[in-house]
């Protein structure tokens, strides 16, 4: 999501895990709005569901959409394209263009890890393949 240029192979799937696992990720949180809308990115972010390359480049996640095997190809020439513009003008573009993301609150994610209980029972949950304890049941 934070790459200059996306280019992804039509088998790829995303998703947003942190969340699954008791991580309330700053990053995600205040990047993806910019990139898919605060609807989509609240759909995504709080329901850390799968979804497939093309879903994810109509919802801007990725730029480029290519069949698996021309994957390598596509991603060079992307650099080879990128190479052609100077450097100085390509940072300050790439600087106006991150400047769109605003705030990122680290200090909550950090919060989070290292006084909720919640990382260390995501992770171990993970780790056992089970669902975590927030879970009910039902819905494990």
């Amino acid at each position: 999501m934070l790459s200059d240029i996306a280019v992804a192979s039509d088998r790829a799937t995303f998703r947003v895990p942190e969340l699954l696992r008791g991580i309330p990720d700053a990053t995600y949180a205040a990047v993806l709005p910019a990139h898919v809308g605060l609807a989509v990115a609240r759909d995504l972010l709080l329901s850390a569901r799968r979804f497939d390359a093309a879903e994810a480049q109509r919802i801007g996640v990725i730029s480029r959409l290519v069949p698996h095997e021309e994957l390598r190809d596509a991603a060079l020439q992307a650099v080879r394209e990128i190479l052609q513009t100077p450097p100085m003008a390509r940072m300050h573009v790439k600087r106006m263009l991150n400047e769109r993301y605003g705030l990122i609150d680290y200090q909550t994610m950090f919060w989070a890890l290292a006084e909720s209980p919640e990382p260390r029972e995501g992770m171990l949950a993970f780790m056992e393949k089970r669902a975590p304890s927030w879970v009910p049941e039902e819905f494990a």
